[in-house]
């Protein structure tokens, strides 16, 4: 019988690649999103900091226009003090590209570098289903968010709490943000709040202004 570096070697260069994947894909992609993840910590270790008041991200399936996009960034950052970020992606899979994606979007909420999401509801449901923590903030628990809650009334989406095991908004449903030009949005996305903001006060700003 033939030893497997003898049967490697009679393989064509696709049957190469093909084994190599087949029994080394693990590996790879542990690699993959490891070397991404020191690039991206030393990034924020060593970029100029600016004191936002708030974090916004949008992450969806998108196409973008740059230079919008850059007057956005702008327009938010002197109107609100705030950082706008978009992460163009499709949530309802997870293939290699998702995987990186999802870590960063994990070493944003680390580093406290969200506050306001804008996202598919495939990113907000798979958000909730983590386990032993509410991921988002009761919308319905804060008094400035009233008055949207009430004209969004039903577009509201609702879950139990693990911390009180009561009923709460977590998220609201659009269409699209027409304030939001640089992305073309493919679907329908959810706006919420991670649990805490950073300042509660400015996210519902952003919120109000972007729905």
């Amino acid at each position: 019988m033939k030893s497997n570096k003898e049967k490697f070697k009679a393989m064509n260069k696709k049957q190469k690649m093909e084994y190599i994947w087949e029994y080394y894909r693990f590996t790879i992609l542990g690699t993959i999103v490891g070397v991404f993840l020191v690039g991206q910590i030393i990034i924020l270790a060593t970029k100029p900091k600016v004191n936002f008041d708030t974090h916004l991200i949008v992450t969806s399936k998108m196409v973008l226009d740059s230079t919008k996009m850059e007057e956005e960034e702008q327009f938010f950052q002197e109107q609100f003090n705030a950082n706008l970020y978009y992460l163009p992606a499709d949530w309802s899979t997870m293939d290699s590209s998702m995987i990186i994606n999802d870590q960063l979007m994990m070493l944003k909420v680390q580093v406290r570098e969200v506050d306001v999401f804008a996202m598919s509801q495939a990113r907000y449901d798979k958000y909730m289903e983590i386990e032993g923590f509410d991921p988002f903030i009761a919308l319905d628990e804060v008094p400035e968010m009233a008055s949207l809650l009430e004209q969004y009334k039903d577009s509201l989406l609702t879950a139990t709490s693990l911390e009180d095991g009561k009923e709460h908004v977590y998220g609201i449903q659009v269409e699209t943000l027409n304030h939001l030009e640089a992305g073309k949005f493919a679907e329908p996305l959810v706006i919420s709040m991670i649990s805490v903001p950073k300042n509660l006060e400015k996210a519902v700003e952003v919120i109000d202004y972007l729905i």
